[in-house]
Formats: C-alpha cells, sequence, structure tokens
C-alpha cells in the first residue's frame, strides 16, 4: 500500500514512507498530527492522519506476477497452469483492494 497526502500550498501528492496497514498502526508510529516535507515546493506541513490516503501500490502487483511466473514454472507439466496464475492474482489484487478500503473508510475523531 502507498499512503500519501496532497500539499496545500503546491497541490502535489506527497508520499508517506510507512509500512502501516491501518490509521491505527499510522498514529502509533507518527502520531495524531506529524510534520511532512513537500518535495515540490519545500514547504513543511503539518498534517493530521485523516488526510493520509492509501492507495494501491505497484510493489504487490510486480511480486504477484513474479510468485505467479514461479509457481508457474513449478507445476508446468502438471496442467494448473491457467487457474493458478489467474487464483494467485486475484487473490493478491483482492486482499490488497481490501486493505486499501480498510484504511480509507476509518476515519479517527479530530479533537
Amino acid at each position: 500500500m502507498k499512503l500519501s497526502t496532497l500539499c496545500t500550498a503546491c497541490k502535489k501528492e506527497i508520499s508517506i514512507k510507512s509500512f502501516a496497514n491501518t490509521r491505527v498502526d499510522l498514529e502509533m508510529q507518527k502520531g495524531e498530527t506529524f510534520i511532512v516535507n513537500c518535495k515540490h515546493c519545500g514547504s513543511n506541513q503539518k498534517i493530521h492522519i485523516n488526510d493520509v490516503i492509501a492507495d494501491n501500490g505497484p510493489l504487490m502487483v510486480i511480486l504477484a506476477t513474479l510468485a505467479a511466473i514461479i509457481i508457474i514454472l513449478v507445476f508446468w507439466d502438471m496442467g494448473f497452469i491457467a487457474f493458478i496464475t489467474i487464483a494467485f492474482s486475484v487473490l493478491v489484487w483482492n486482499a490488497q483492494q481490501r486493505s486499501r478500503s480498510a484504511f480509507n473508510n476509518y476515519k479517527r475523531p479530530r479533537n
């Protein structure tokens, strides 16, 4: 999952480096509000964890594709190629969608 927010000055996307899967995990790592630096305009901004948006990152898709290729090579003679490749890709995509949706749907009350 890729976490990001929008810069209030230049409206560009700011990437947030974290492996948090939920807003609660992000809050435990960084706090309820934390400071990010925009690489485009150089401004420092204090953002609330509700301003962070999760999106599907390309890393999981690449890893799933590589794993599917390895599985194809292992099971080539057994005839499970199409089923395993499609099932594995769908499972990874579905898990990533659920994780992104769970992150974006939970909002913490602002104080």
